[in-house]
């Protein structure tokens, strides 16, 4: 990665200076320790905006215009969401994957959502397998359509994946005993709740549902509101619509890193 080679160079060149200039090598090893610090950490929230910005666009495009109401017969289909062009401008910034570690995980899962939200299944899958792991959203999606495929083993590492980064998130833990239910492993279902009860003891939906599983019923997903829609794993209710589309519909952004990890 071009910042973490521009970085070393900092180091060699401070460390060369000052090891000359008095006249032993050990005198510029924190001096050039210092100097890679300050590069990548400038270089790395340099690329890290450019990412963000890129992301705040392609969000942009995806917000309805002013005034637009979706609920207005007179206004029904006179604006369709940009997916295309989003994911063009999401795609343009994967040029920064050269320059920083992480950045085409970020942008991979952003894409792949997009993709998802288009019924676009085929090109949403290979970028959401790449999504950095802290993106459990992006990794809740996969975990859907495996589970629309059946695939019960890759449905189980992606959500087994996003709860080992996420294990606070109720809506994915119900989500994937919602999952495990559909394609026939109840009992399995019961142990995911079981296990959720633990880490998420005061949201009563997953309490609801932990009951529902032991009593032969349903695992409901309509106490999470319209995201859950937003899968395609079950019809919502009439007339309801999307609040936006892309990411921040979900109204989270922490699969996002915007700053450099402190080292």
């Amino acid at each position: 990665m071009y910042n973490l080679l521009i970085s070393t160079g900092a180091l060699a060149l401070a460390w060369l200076l000052v090891s000359l200039v008095f006249g032993g090598i050990f005198y510029g090893v924190i001096p050039g320790l210092i100097a890679f610090g300050i590069a990548y950490v400038w270089l790395a929230r340099r690329s890290y905006m450019a990412m963000g910005a890129a992301v705040q666009a392609s969000q942009e495009l995806l917000q309805p215009p002013p005034g637009f109401n979706p609920m207005n017969p007179a206004q029904a289909g006179k604006w369709k969401p940009p997916f295309d062009k989003a994911i063009t401008v999401l795609e343009s910034a994967l040029e920064l994957q050269k320059w920083q570690f992480l950045v085409a995980e970020q942008l991979a899962g952003q894409i792949g959502q997009l993709y998802y939200l288009q019924k676009n299944y085929d090109a949403a899958v290979p970028y959401l397998q790449q999504a950095w792991a802290r993106d459990w959203m992006a990794k809740a999606f996969l975990g859907a359509h495996m589970c629309r495929q059946k695939k019960l083993a890759e449905m189980k590492s992606a959500f087994e994946g996003a709860a080992k980064m996420h294990d606070k998130e109720p809506f994915l833990w119900n989500m994937y005993a919602w999952c495990l239910q559909k394609i026939g492993e109840d009992a399995a279902a019961i142990l995911v709740l079981d296990r959720a009860r633990v880490l998420v003891p005061t949201d009563e939906r997953t309490a609801t549902n932990l009951q529902n599983l032991r009593n032969g019923k349903k695992v409901t997903m309509k106490p999470f509101g319209d995201t859950w829609y937003l899968f395609f794993l079950e019809e919502p209710p009439p007339m309801m619509v999307p609040q936006g589309y892309g990411p921040q519909a979900f109204g989270q952004q922490r699969g996002m890193r915007q700053q450099p990890r402190k080292r």
